[in-house]
């Protein structure tokens, strides 16, 4: 029974995965459209200035949810395997929590967009700021949304938010932005995060009708277990945020601002390879959290099998990007370009490891153990910065690729070594696996330091790479694979 529901797990992963996936290349190409909208219907000046309003309020959201949607991922997600039935008591606390934290953050916002104007040198910024108080109310508690979903497992719905919402915001910004200009842009991401919650209204009202005779009330305990999860997850959002802006910044110092936009672009292609670990870690995260809170012994299943995954997925990916960095980088932003390519290379093999990490740091949140995992991302950061200044002044781009590696490198090994001493988890069983890899790694690196890089090499050694994790898959994950294929979870509500 314990390990037919473990694969149910895996299943429920599997399926998760492929429809967060989907979901978020429909949601970027959305949003990608939309700003090449506004990109050829505004001037440039009033794409700056709109720029200027949209990291704003960026900034005030990263600093005011604290953490706790993410929080809220694991508490609803205990309430849902019946660890704590009072569920409608903790989505009443987060929702007044997140509701006054985004009410003081508003206020505080709409007061000082005069302020604000003053500092940017644009009077047009003051009535942007003011509206861009209400949006900012309403994509925290769509964050807030999100989490919840998470933690009820509803990912088709939550899959399906994200193109809906970059849809609407699409054809809601193609109709107001000729008479409203920056102003329409923000009425599109409104409408576009009320959409949002009328979609989830169903999923919503199931979950709180489950105990009719439960009361609703404020619960201190819930909000106290929210702010201590919510907390070193926020501590280590603004480390993965500070982090790269102190390296731009440094690289601008010594290097110049060239410099910066070729690692500007690099860094967005690198990232391209750690879709695939968020797309799994949106369903695995949640099912780790309601695993250990009903059979904890069991939950070490889905992490063997969530890296397992993560690393049969992102190799085959990561070792075509890595050999074709150069090329593609120059195809899609031009031979201007082109000497973003062997930085790229190198974080697209910086994002591998990243890879795994992102699954390791799932797996600690949904355990509960989100302060060691804070301590891990702490110590890798600070080892990217350290390594940033001792190599960028001598070796430029190529000194940061090595840099990012490194501190990758040494956060994944802290992160299963945590694993191994603290639940004696380890990657037993997946020597021929992990053999396959290092092999592909060192094989694209011999080609690509020889200048054997492109993309017939990329494709000859994607497919070996595939070749090779097909001979060492079990049946289990054959079958899953054909189930993959055949579209399954498009099919699941037919069944």
């Amino acid at each position: 029974m314990n390990n037919r529901s473990v694969s149910g797990n895996q299943s429920s992963i599997t399926q998760g995965s492929i429809l967060t996936f989907l979901s978020m290349i429909l949601t970027r190409g959305s949003s990608m459209a939309q700003s090449v909208i506004v990109a050829r219907w505004l001037d440039p000046y009033r794409v700056g200035v709109f720029s200027i309003l949209s990291y704003v309020l960026s900034l005030a959201g990263a600093f005011t949810d604290i953490g706790l949607p993410a929080a809220a991922i694991k508490l609803v997600a205990e309430c849902r395997a019946g660890r704590r039935k009072d569920l409608k008591t903790l989505l009443f606390t987060v929702f007044v929590a997140m509701l006054t934290l985004a009410g003081l953050a508003a206020t505080l916002l709409f007061f000082a967009a005069d302020r604000l104007a003053l500092v940017y040198h644009e009077a047009a910024l003051a009535p942007l700021f003011k509206l861009g108080a209400l949006l900012l109310i309403l994509s925290l508690l769509g964050g807030l949304l999100s989490g919840i979903l998470q933690g009820l497992q509803r990912i088709e719905v939550l899959a399906a938010l994200g193109p809906v919402k970059g849809f609407t915001a699409l054809l809601v910004t193609l109709l107001l932005l000729p008479s409203m200009g920056l102003t329409g842009i923000l009425m599109a991401s409104m409408i576009a995060e009320a959409m949002a919650w009328f979609l989830a209204y169903r999923p919503f009202s199931q979950a709180v009708s489950q105990d009719p005779s439960e009361r609703m009330r404020f619960s201190w305990d819930f909000l106290s277990r929210g702010f201590s999860l919510g907390v070193p997850i926020f501590l280590s959002g603004l480390i993965l945020w500070g982090t790269p802006l102190l390296v731009r910044s440094f690289l601008a110092q010594t290097r110049g601002y060239q410099e910066v936009g070729l690692f500007q672009v690099a860094d967005s292609f690198g990232r391209l390879l750690l879709l695939l670990p968020a797309a799994v870690s949106v369903p695995f995260m949640p099912a780790v959290s309601e695993r250990a809170a009903v059979e904890p012994h069991m939950v070490f299943g889905l992490a063997r099998a969530g890296i397992r995954w993560t690393i049969l997925a992102a190799l085959p990916f990561g070792l075509f990007f890595f050999l074709s960095a150069e090329r593609l980088i120059g195809f899609v932003y031009g031979a201007s370009f082109a000497g973003a390519g062997s930085l790229g290379s190198l974080l697209i093999l910086a994002a591998f490891l990243q890879s795994v990490s992102v699954i390791v740091w799932s797996f600690l949140v949904g355990t509960g153990k989100v302060w060691p995992g804070f301590t891990i991302q702490m110590a890798s950061q600070t080892l990217l910065l350290a390594l940033t200044m001792v190599l960028v002044p001598r070796h430029g781009l190529v000194g940061l690729g090595v840099a990012t590696i490194v501190a990758s490198a040494a956060g994944l090994l802290l992160g299963l070594a945590y694993l191994r001493r603290r639940f004696d988890l380890s990657l037993k069983g997946n020597g021929p696996l992990l053999a396959t890899s290092l092999l592909g790694w060192c094989t694209a690196g011999v080609l690509w330091s020889l200048g054997w890089a492109g993309f017939l090499p990329a494709i000859v050694l994607a497919v070996f790479c595939l070749v090779m994790e097909a001979r060492y898959m079990t049946n289990d994950e054959r079958r899953r694979i054909r189930e993959i294929l055949r579209f399954v979870p498009f099919e699941r509500g037919a069944a």
